[in-house]
């Protein structure tokens, strides 16, 4: 047999012996047969009075119903005011309230037996989980404590850093603009050296152009004077041929300077 099972074995042993026991000291949970015998009776009678309607106003407003304005509501309530000063109703409703608190009693102690027996074991696996869980959290805020106060320290040590580096920055950033306009100029002289190449480049070009030009003019000038002249003294045949002579060299020399 398993442990669970005696235990709830011995546990319905020892409840079924105690509510005997209770029984029979201070039961039944009601009004005993010897009171009920004596009394029978009244207690009808005094059953029927409470779960009359107008004994239950009275009782839950008395200052708004008056007994003298009943006469039957006023025996009512004068047999009901005796009945339970009777010394032997007292008894038993002192017994019955005994009673009712004995088993509370024992049930809440039974409960709580069953709960130490079987649920011990988690609740104490949820307390561990709870308390690492909150442990966690501790460590986690004092983790982020730390690194707030470090990021605090930094914040004020680069504070305190702050003139230093903005005469730094001031520096660096005057450097950087001094490199970056003397790499102006330097690009603005060779622009500049560029432009003024080119642009004796293209005079050079263009007188020499002009001297082509004006060289060719010169020889074909020069070429249709020869020509009429030789046209004018054709009639030479010694001078035609030495004319000729003469514009074929011509034209020969001028062939090989271009």
């Amino acid at each position: 047999m398993s442990p669970a099972l005696r235990f709830l074995l011995g546990l319905a042993i020892f409840s079924l012996v105690f509510c005997v026991a209770v029984n029979m000291k201070w039961g039944p949970p009601a009004l005993s047969s010897d009171y009920l015998a004596q009394y029978k009776d009244e207690h009808f009678r005094y059953v029927g009075i409470i779960k009359n309607r107008d004994y239950k106003k009275y009782i839950q407003r008395p200052q708004l119903l008056r007994p003298e304005a009943s006469s039957a509501l006023a025996e009512k309530i004068a047999f009901a005011q005796t009945y339970q000063a009777r010394q032997a109703f007292q008894q038993e409703q002192r017994r019955i309230a005994l009673y009712e608190n004995i088993f509370d009693v024992f049930h809440t102690l039974l409960t709580i037996a069953i709960i130490l027996r079987f649920a011990r074991k988690p609740l104490l696996k949820l307390l561990d989980e709870k308390i690492a869980t909150l442990r966690e959290k501790m460590a986690a805020a004092a983790a982020r404590r730390e690194e707030a106060a470090a990021r605090k320290t930094n914040a004020a040590a680069a504070l305190e850093r702050l003139p230093g580096e903005e005469k730094k920055v001031d520096g660096e950033t005057e450097q950087r603009l001094a490199r970056e306009m003397k790499l102006l100029q330097e690009q603005n002289a060779r622009s500049l050296e560029q432009i003024e190449r080119e642009k004796r480049d293209r005079v050079r070009e263009e007188e020499l152009a002009a001297r082509r030009r004006v060289k060719k003019e010169l020889v074909n000038s020069a070429i249709e004077q020869v020509a009429a002249r030789f046209v004018a003294q054709r009639d030479d045949p010694a001078q035609a041929r030495y004319r000729a002579g003469m514009v074929d060299g011509f034209v020969r020399d001028i062939e090989a300077r271009r």
